[in-house]
């Protein structure tokens, strides 16, 4: 927890159990984007806060415009403001979570989008750099890879003539735009290092059959988002506005993208089969609902989410 000790005694002014319950998860959500700042959440800038109160709208459902976790940061705030903490954002008590914010600002329209996105961040394909690695990674990921299969992609699961990736039981159609990066990621042995402070020769990343390798072995997820972040920070520094990717809007784009040309086919849009998908092997409380009323509330929220990115993009 960013700044424990203020947030400990705020939680320690609260009587009701919800309300420590709300705030702690609230502070939890944030910590990420405290850390980066480095800066408690209540001395954010308009600019700044603006991403948290996208993300917390759609966890809040989306349904209204200030949902309670909200509510539980605006009120985390207005306490710090009362008790004497100088240099308090109170622009933020009057701003209200965008859910549209995420998808115009996180998400892409369709591969093209996308591709562009990659272009954007990373250099060419054809400098044979380990970026084809992380490109290979966001383009699988777009066609419906789980972020915690990184390590499960295999050279030998991939086929470029029939554009499809298997990993393990699950097969995903690869898009045109990604071919030309992947073929290289799957062939290379050494990958060029383009920096700034190196003139040594190539950097050599082999982990025998495994696709997504870095200097450090295995690509992981971690390291792939804080790659993602340090070039859109470079961006950020050129004035050059891109979405500000993260691996888990890039899967949703894929997601909602699929359903989307499913539905110009005339079928219909249902994501009750993602929602079981995500609850597999988890644990839940069934106090208050029923596990598959869970999984039928949760497929809601995607529908609900795919409905504004629809909005956004297509309509």
């Amino acid at each position: 927890m960013y700044n424990e000790e203020v947030k400990q005694r705020y939680l320690g002014s609260l009587s009701k159990v919800s309300a420590i319950k709300m705030a702690t998860g609230v502070f939890k959500f944030i910590e990420p984007f405290e850390e980066e700042l480095s800066k408690d959440v209540c001395f954010f800038d308009d600019t700044e806060i603006k991403s948290i109160l996208a993300d917390m709208s759609v966890m809040s459902g989306g349904t209204t415009n200030k949902g309670p976790r909200i509510q539980a940061l605006q009120n985390y705030v207005k306490w710090c403001a009362m008790h004497g903490i100088e240099g308090v954002n109170l622009n933020i008590l009057e701003t209200q979570g965008d859910p549209t914010a995420k998808i115009r600002e996180r998400m892409v329209k369709s591969p093209e989008h996308l591709e562009a996105v990659l272009n954007a961040l990373f250099r060419p394909v054809l400098a044979k750099t380990v970026d084809v690695v992380y490109r290979s990674a966001l383009w699988l990921c777009y066609a419906g890879l789980d972020r915690n299969d990184f390590e499960n992609v295999k050279v030998s699961g991939i086929d470029l003539k029939n554009k499809t990736a298997t990993v393990g039981e699950d097969t995903f159609i690869l898009y045109d735009q990604s071919l030309d990066a992947m073929e290289l990621c799957m062939e290379l042995e050494e990958f060029a290092l383009m920096h700034a402070h190196y003139n040594g020769e190539d950097k050599r990343f082999v982990q025998e059959d495994t696709l997504l390798r870095c200097s450090a072995g295995i690509l992981t997820p971690k390291t792939l988002q804080t790659m993602i972040n340090r070039r859109l920070t470079m961006q950020d520094r050129l004035g050059i506005s891109i979405p500000r990717i993260k691996i888990e809007t890039v899967i949703e784009s894929g997601l909602f993208y699929r359903a989307y040309q499913d539905s110009l086919r005339g079928i219909d849009v249902d994501f009750i089969n993602v929602a079981r998908k995500d609850m597999e092997g988890k644990e839940y409380s069934t106090t208050y609902r029923t596990m598959e009323r869970q999984i039928i509330d949760r497929s809601r929220k995607y529908k609900a989410e795919y409905d504004r990115w629809v909005e956004v993009f297509y309509k």
